[in-house]
């Protein structure tokens, strides 16, 4: 489908991209291989959509991208990267400048502020408010409706080992950080 969409002229669209009604793209955004964009949805300016998992790097011509999609009547403002095999719910609003690793999602309202970045695998709950310049650690939880105010960082130690044998962090649900 594309219906009533408006992409800009100076967009680049790769491969098998999915996109519903009334979706905006801006100038110079990116939107890379298998990639859902859902109806009433815009895309910022300069913004990347389904960025490459590093292993694209390592060998181009066997790299598959993973399925990204971004709900209905979602706003990804300017500079922001979402990287392939994300999800996105419905009325997803970010800032500017956020970064969202690979595999990770969020549920239905959330709010990801201006600067904010997760590393990989993590798991928002529904109406999830990150304010600015909160950091999220891979794979951890967070339950819905909690709020995360500006600046949080979240890590699983206090000098994190580098590795797979980590134990991620949860927030429970309803929960505010400052």
């Amino acid at each position: 489908r594309n219906t009533n969409s408006s992409i800009s002229k100076t967009a680049i669209l790769n491969g098998s991209v999915i996109l519903g009604t009334n979706v905006t793209i801006m100038d110079h955004a990116i939107i890379r291989d298998n990639v859902i964009i859902e109806d009433n949805t815009l895309i910022g300016p300069f913004s990347i959509i389904g960025e490459w998992h590093h292993t694209y790097y390592n060998d181009p011509q066997n790299y598959s991208n993973p399925k990204t999609v971004i709900g209905k009547n979602s706003l990804i403002r300017s500079h922001s990267v979402i990287y392939a095999g994300c999800s996105l719910g419905n009325n997803f609003k970010s800032g500017h400048s956020i970064i969202i690793r690979e595999n990770s999602s969020f549920g239905i309202g959330c709010m990801f502020g201006n600067l904010c970045q997760t590393d990989e695998g993590v798991k928002i709950g529904n109406y999830v408010r990150c304010h600015s310049r909160v950091f999220l650690t891979g794979n951890m939880e967070i339950g819905e409706y909690s709020c995360l105010y500006p600046g949080v960082i979240t890590t699983d130690v206090r000098y994190p080992p580098y590795g797979e044998n980590r134990t991620p962090p949860r927030i429970g649900s309803k929960c505010i950080i400052w």
